[in-house]
């Protein structure tokens, strides 16, 4: 086994170092100052030159939380935008996050709005398409002045439009108590649109869209604080989910 080792003289160490293209198996970087006539060379493959989440950008090498550019479809498909946590229970994780009251519509809700450095929904036509591409494990940490919880779920997946988006989740393990379970089976809901309503229609009622049943156990699109059956609303939390999908070593 031979090893080389490559030295450069350089005026200023370089402070920047950007991906400007990226191939099947190689990446081209360029260092910020330039590094003269070798500013430009190709590094080792990439595990997963197209990542389809999180998880495999980690398996890459990313060690920083920020915006990545995942492939949930492989590498003809569409280019998405996410947010990775990569500090987190392992790093890893996609991050689907709320902070707010959501008053969207079914096409708002399918479509996902909002922005990635504050409030923002995925969209669930994205939730789906990435709960499809294998085993998935969910994440909810909440976050309330001092005072912090979390629930994880080892099953997580979210059903197509043409069955209204419907979530499937169990395996729970955390503190912040298994509300979720209540939700599992149910269809997502709407302001505007009530797939399999059991009484009230709970979208208009609690406000936001979620996965209400006869209404909720949990609600992080709904309203701040706790209701009057101390269920619990929206208050300051991230919603997070990590795919596991099993990959060759």
């Amino acid at each position: 086994m031979f090893f080389f080792f490559f030295f450069f003289l350089v005026p200023a160490p370089p402070t920047h170092l950007q991906v400007i293209n990226v191939t099947y198996n190689t990446a081209l970087l360029r260092w910020t100052p330039s590094l003269g006539k070798v500013d430009r060379f190709i590094v080792r493959k990439l595990r997963f030159p197209f990542p389809t989440e999180c998880s495999q950008e980690l398996l890459n090498g990313a060690l920083e939380s920020g915006e990545v550019t995942i492939y949930p479809q492989g590498k003809e498909g569409r280019a998405v935008r996410v947010y990775c946590d990569m500090e987190t229970d392992g790093g890893g994780w996609t991050v689907q996050e709320t902070a707010k009251t959501f008053t969207k519509t079914w096409s708002e809700y399918k479509a996902g709005f909002g922005n990635l450095s504050e409030e923002f929904w995925l969209g669930n036509e994205l939730l789906h398409n990435l709960t499809s591409i294998g085993p998935v494990s969910l994440r909810v940490d909440l976050e309330s002045g001092n005072d912090t919880a979390y629930a994880r779920y080892a099953n997580f997946s979210v059903a197509s439009e043409g069955r209204n988006y419907t979530l499937t989740v169990s395996g729970y393990t955390g503190t912040a108590g298994d509300s979720m379970k209540y939700h599992n089976g149910r269809p997502f809901s709407t302001r505007d649109k009530e797939p399999d309503p059991l009484g009230i229609h709970c979208a208009k009622a609690y406000v936001g869209g979620w996965w209400y049943k006869n209404c909720y156990k949990v609600n992080l699109n709904g309203l701040y604080g706790m209701n009057s059956n101390n269920q619990v609303t929206n208050f300051p939390h991230i919603f997070q989910i990590l795919w596991t999908q099993t990959t060759d070593q």
